[in-house]
């Protein structure tokens, strides 16, 4: 297939890069700091590069000083300066710039939409075990802490919203927290898996007059209690509307506040929760291309920071992958091989984009037809969950722990 960009959507990918590097080079710490060669941007482009999965801090600083055409050893950025300089560097810049893309991202999609309908999902993450003295929760296991990252994935742009790290080891009250920040879900549609149904939840939703559609678990009492395929049921005094459909002899079961049955068929209600494999796939894409499940820093946060540095570089694969697919005729047996395209964007892409360098015509024509692949693709496709340590392991590493509480008591 042919990768094809106009003259117009290149001079609005240089107006977001001159926006981005504007936003960073006119940030001002808050701490007083030694006036030293290392910039702000420079930090920043460093934290960047250090997100990517194999990326050391070895790796990016040598990728940084080559970028930057260093000459002599006086001139060269040192990884202790970098690092020094990005400890200084707020997450708010960090928010600042992931604020950027997806404003532009909005402006790439200028419909006027009905409904957007989110994705909402998680995923756990192992952290340093200091971070247990910040909140984060343990376990018997010395060494390591657990986080939790709460992602909202916009399906109406097909695009990444947030990531956030949250304490709370419950998806529900990491929603929830989030949601206590955010104003600005008028008229949407939040879209969740089994975990997420529960009486704090719906009265949320209640109280907000937002809208929601979950899967529901087999064993609730109002799915129990369903006689055909398309019910009205109260749940603590709230109307709930059930759904049943079969995909391939399995039982599907949703419960929504879409009570109405002409604007929200069960087709299309079907069709609006398998919308939400998109925040699956795009969680396994990250995971697999970025540090999102290998992060060590031992400072909180500089964890969040290394968070939204992910979601930076993974919105403007979004913004790539938009662009090309306004120019050519949809066909859903082929997609963007997303995975090139983001290491394209760590190799040949970000560090131009962040210093508004080298950013010419020829130069993002040469990055697109490059870096842009179409793979094959079908639907219905799911993935198996894999442990990382086999489930028998697991068993004998608690047998054991059991056993030596006992000899430690006797």
């Amino acid at each position: 297939m042919d990768t094809q960009i106009t003259d117009a959507q290149i001079t609005l990918l240089k107006q977001l890069s001159k926006k981005i590097n504007k936003t960073i080079t006119n940030y001002k710490c808050s701490k007083k700091i030694r006036k030293r060669k290392t910039r702000i941007i420079d930090a920043v482009a460093f934290k960047l590069l250090y997100g990517e999965n194999k990326s050391t801090q070895h790796s990016a600083t040598a990728d940084l000083n080559m970028f930057l055409n260093i000459s002599n050893k006086k001139e060269m950025l040192s990884r202790v300066s970098l690092i020094e300089k990005e400890d200084n560097v707020s997450i708010d810049l960090y928010k600042n710039i992931s604020i950027c893309l997806d404003e532009f991202i909005k402006q790439l999609n200028y419909k006027s939409f009905k409904h957007h309908i989110y994705a909402v999902d998680g995923t756990n993450v192992t952290m340093d075990k200091e971070h247990s003295k910040h909140g984060y929760p343990s376990n018997q296991n010395p060494h390591i802490a657990f986080g939790y990252i709460m992602g909202l994935y916009d399906i109406t742009l097909n695009a990444p919203i947030t990531l956030d790290l949250c304490k709370n080891k419950s998806e529900r009250k990491a929603f929830l927290d989030y949601m206590k920040t955010s104003d600005n879900y008028k008229d949407s549609i939040f879209i969740f898996d089994r975990g997420y149904f529960g009486n704090e939840m719906i009265e949320f939703f209640e109280s907000k007059e937002l809208k929601y559609l979950f899967r529901l678990k087999e064993n609730l009492h109002i799915v129990q209690e369903l006689n055909g395929n398309n019910e009205i049921k109260i749940y603590r005094d709230k109307s709930i509307r059930v759904i049943k459909y079969i995909i391939n002899d399995k039982n599907y079961f949703l419960g929504t506040n879409l009570l109405d049955d002409k604007e929200f068929s069960v087709d299309t209600l079907k069709q609006l929760y398998h919308e939400r494999w998109k925040i699956e796939e795009y969680f396994k894409h990250i995971k697999s291309v970025c540090k999102l499940s290998d992060m060590k820093e031992k400072n909180e946060n500089n964890f969040h920071k290394t968070v939204l540095s992910q979601l930076i570089i993974s919105q403007i694969t979004h913004i790539l992958q938009a662009i090309i697919n306004k120019n050519k005729p949809l066909n859903e047996k082929y997609v963007v091989n997303k995975t090139l395209l983001t290491n394209g964007i760590y190799k040949a892409f970000i560090l131009n984009f962040i210093y508004n360098k080298g950013f010419s015509n020829k130069k993002i024509k040469q990055f697109l037809l490059i870096f842009i692949q179409y793979t094959h693709t079908q639907k219905g496709k799911s993935y198996i969950r894999v442990a990382i340590r086999p489930y028998k392991k697991w068993n004998s590493v608690a047998c054991r722990t059991k056993e030596n509480k006992k000899k430690n008591k006797t």
